[in-house]
């Protein structure tokens, strides 16, 4: 049996071990994606008081995820038209068509299939920019893809509400609002910020600050949305297998295509995103304001299954 050491640079190594090892775990992408999920589940109290911080918070997080992003590349001849069609395609064509299958599927509940013919209509979620660099992807194709996304999504959400319910049912102001908020102002406060001192301490930090922004937003989700998860979830199976099928399933999908196609990795982390996330917050607060409580399900268990998801795309691309 070894003797027990107790030299003093040994207990040191030890105690320094001990001391960075928990703060390594602080710093991990994915330990703390798992930690706000399971603080939503457990102890959910604080998310209604945290709920008005979540936009601030995710303009700050696409602010430090465009930092690096000049705006005149996004209008940039190289590139530009490719990854505007690819947010368009890939959002209003590849995700929106599902939708619209799943809402047929659904025909005989009338509330889960008006909430899917909603999330047909929004256009992508602005995460998809901050978790495009959170993962490692190509940040300038998931910035073009989700504008061109968002200014399609200006003709194309009052055109589905006109086909399916007779009626404009979009708020078209929000639209435009939440592409200034959380996409102009955040690139413009971006470029203002790379010509000031703060830019080097600001890129230094970037990466846990926007790990522990989205912290704020996971833990949000799931906290607000834990008593219909947890307390009758037999309903929402279906729900639940859909929101599966169209995260985990089409991004196998779209990865297969990629690299028959020989995309790079972070190209096609873009392309994932932007053919997997909707914008559920916007798609719940849509179907809560004009449609019966129910229509907000597939919404609530979407956004849900997106945070699984993001966990899910973080462990493969290690």
């Amino acid at each position: 049996m070894p003797e027990a050491r107790y030299d003093l640079p040994f207990l040191f190594s030890g105690a320094r071990a001990a001391v960075t090892t928990p703060l390594r775990l602080l710093r991990n992408r994915d330990a703390v994606f798992c930690l706000a999920l399971v603080l939503g589940l457990l102890a959910p109290g604080a998310a209604p008081s945290i709920r008005p911080a979540v936009l601030p918070v995710l303009a700050v997080i696409m602010t430090l995820s465009t930092l690096g992003i000049p705006a005149r590349d996004l209008f940039a001849s190289r590139g530009a038209a490719a990854g505007a069609a690819a947010g368009l395609l890939l959002s209003y064509g590849l995700l929106s068509g599902f939708f619209l299958l799943a809402s047929r599927a659904f025909s005989s509940q009338p509330a889960l299939r008006d909430g899917f013919l909603i999330l047909a209509a929004v256009p992508p979620g602005v995460a998809v920019i901050p978790f495009a660099d959170v993962l490692g992807g190509d940040r300038l194709l998931a910035l073009r893809g989700t504008v061109a996304a968002y200014l399609g999504a200006l003709v194309i959400a009052p055109l589905l509400g006109l086909v399916f319910w007779g009626q404009a049912v979009f708020d078209l102001g929000r639209l435009v609002e939440i592409l200034l908020e959380l996409v102009a102002v955040p690139l413009l406060a971006g470029a203002v910020l790379r010509q000031t001192p703060l830019a080097v301490p600001l890129t230094a930090i970037r990466g846990p600050a926007v790990q522990w922004g989205f912290f704020v937003v996971i833990y949000t989700i799931v906290g607000l949305n834990r008593e219909i998860l947890i307390d009758n979830p037999g309903p929402l199976v279906p729900l639940a297998i859909v929101s599966a099928i169209s995260t985990f399933g089409l991004a196998l999908l779209i990865e297969a295509a990629g690299r028959h196609l020989r995309f790079a990795a972070p190209c096609l982390t873009s392309l994932v995103l932007l053919g997997t996330l909707k914008n559920y917050g916007l798609a719940g607060g849509i179907a809560l304001a004009l449609f019966r409580p129910a229509a907000a399900l597939p919404a609530v268990v979407g956004g849900t299954a997106m945070v699984a998801f993001v966990l899910w795309l973080g462990f493969r691309r290690r």
